[in-house]
C-alpha cells in the first residue's frame, strides 16, 4: 500500500518540502505513517508576497522565478516575470495592469537568439492581435456576446464563424470554400447537432440521430447513429452513459456483390462502475478481458476465441508512482523499466525473450536538466 509523501510547512503554512510517497503494509489504512522517503524532497522558496521564487527537485536542479518591471516589445513599462529553467535558459513575460500578457521574450540557442511574441487586447480583455518574432500578424474579431467571429493569419487565411441565437456554430467559411462560394453548415435541434454539410463536398457530410424519451439501450437524448461517407455507426449505452455496443455498417463498393454483404461489424464493451473497460468483444467473436490490481491499474490482458485462450499480457507491475516497472507479454517477452530515483525519468528499458540470457533490447536514456 502506498502512503502519500511527507510534507513540510513553514511558519506561514506554506509547503516548503515535498517528499516522495512511501510504501507500507496492508491493513494500516487510516493510521498516520511517520516514515520519510530517503530521496531528497522537492523544495520551494517564496518571496515576501508568497510568490514561488525557486523550486528545487531531488536531483538538485532548480527553476527560479523573478518578479519586477521592464519594457515590453513595444517599449512600454509592464510587470515582468522572468523564469529561468534548470538549463539556465530564461523566459520573460510582460503583463499590463489587467494581467494580460503583452509580450513574451524567449532566448534561443543559449541566449544568442531572442524571439519575441506580442499580444493586443480589446477593452474586454479579448485577444485581438498576435505578432510573432518576424511580425506575422494573427487577428481575431468578436461579436457583442464575446463569440469569435473571424480568425485571420498567414497560415489559414480568413476563417469566418457564424452563430445562431443560442450560440451554436451554424456556419463556417474557410478561404478555400469562400473561393468556391461554399461553406460548412451546421444544423441543430435545440443544442443537439443534427448534421454537418460541406457545400461542394457532399461526400464529407455527417448526419446524427438521437434517441427519444424511453428509447431502448439507454439511448434517450444520446447519439443513436452517425452516418458519413464510410457508412453508418449505431450506438448502445449502459446505465452510466458508457458505450456498450457499436454496430458499424460499412458503405463498401462491393455492397451487394459480396457474400459478406451487407458488411456489418458489431463490437461489445463491458465496463465496471469505475468506468474501466472489463471486456471487449470484437466483430470476429474474440473476447478480450482486462484484469486490474487492487489499486485499479491494469495487470493482465487475456483473450478467448473458438474455445482457445490467449494471454496477450501475462503480468503488469508498477512502482509506487504508478509508473510501469515490469511487463511480461503472452509470447514470453519480459520488459523491465528502471527510473532515475531523483527525477523519475526513464533511465533504462531492457527486454528479454524466454530465459534471462536472451537479452535483445537494452535502451539507456539520458536527458538534459529540463
Amino acid at each position: 500500500m502506498v502512503a502519500s509523501g511527507h510534507v513540510v510547512f513553514d511558519f506561514l503554512g506554506r509547503s516548503i518540502a515535498q517528499y516522495y510517497p512511501v510504501v507500507e503494509n496492508l491493513g494500516n489504512k487510516g493510521v498516520f505513517n511517520p516514515n520519510i522517503d530517503n530521496i531528497p524532497p522537492t523544495t520551494t522558496e517564496y518571496d515576501v508576497l508568497d510568490r514561488s521564487i525557486r523550486v528545487t527537485l531531488p536531483d538538485n536542479t532548480s527553476t527560479t522565478t523573478g518578479y519586477g518591471f521592464g519594457n515590453d516589445r513595444n517599449g512600454v513599462l509592464q510587470f515582468l516575470t522572468r523564469v529561468v529553467d534548470a538549463n539556465g535558459i530564461p523566459k520573460e513575460s510582460y503583463r499590463d495592469i489587467g494581467e494580460n500578457i503583452t509580450s513574451v521574450k524567449e532566448f534561443n540557442n543559449k541566449g544568442s537568439e531572442i524571439l519575441w511574441t506580442s499580444y493586443e487586447y480589446d477593452p474586454l480583455g479579448q485577444i485581438v492581435k498576435v505578432w510573432d518574432n518576424v511580425n506575422n500578424l494573427t487577428q481575431a474579431t468578436y461579436d457583442n456576446l464575446g463569440r469569435r467571429t473571424t480568425l485571420n493569419n498567414p497560415d489559414t487565411g480568413l476563417v469566418e464563424t457564424f452563430y445562431d441565437s443560442a450560440s451554436n456554430v451554424v456556419k463556417k467559411v474557410t478561404p478555400n470554400l469562400r473561393a468556391q462560394g461554399g461553406a460548412i453548415l451546421y444544423d441543430y435541434e435545440y443544442t443537439r447537432l443534427n448534421s454537418i454539410t460541406y457545400q461542394g463536398f457532399a461526400e464529407n457530410n455527417v448526419k446524427y440521430t438521437y434517441g427519444k424519451p424511453g428509447a431502448e439501450c439507454n439511448r434517450a437524448n444520446r447519439i443513436v447513429t452517425v452516418t458519413d461517407e464510410s457508412g453508418q455507426e449505431e450506438f448502445c449505452y449502459g446505465p452510466l452513459g458508457e458505450t456498450v455496443k457499436t454496430i458499424k455498417t460499412v458503405a463498401s463498393d462491393t455492397q451487394g456483390n459480396s457474400k459478406n454483404s451487407p458488411e456489418i461489424y458489431t463490437t461489445l464493451f463491458e465496463f465496471d462502475t469505475f468506468n474501466r473497460l472489463q471486456k471487449l468483444t470484437y466483430p470476429d467473436g474474440e473476447l478480450l478481458t482486462n484484469h486490474y490490481d487492487s489499486g485499479g491499474l491494469l495487470k493482465q490482458i487475456t483473450g478467448a476465441k473458438d474455445n482457445r485462450d490467449y494471454e496477450y499480457v501475462n503480468r503488469l507491475e508498477y512502482d509506487k508512482f504508478d509508473q510501469r516497472a515490469f511487463v511480461k507479454f503472452g509470447n514470453g517477452v519480459v520488459s523491465k523499466y528502471d527510473y532515475n530515483p531523483l527525477n523519475r525519468r526513464l533511465a533504462n528499458l531492457n527486454s528479454r525473450t524466454k530465459g534471462k540470457e536472451n537479452l535483445f533490447q537494452d535502451l539507456v536514456y539520458d536527458y538534459d536538466n529540463v
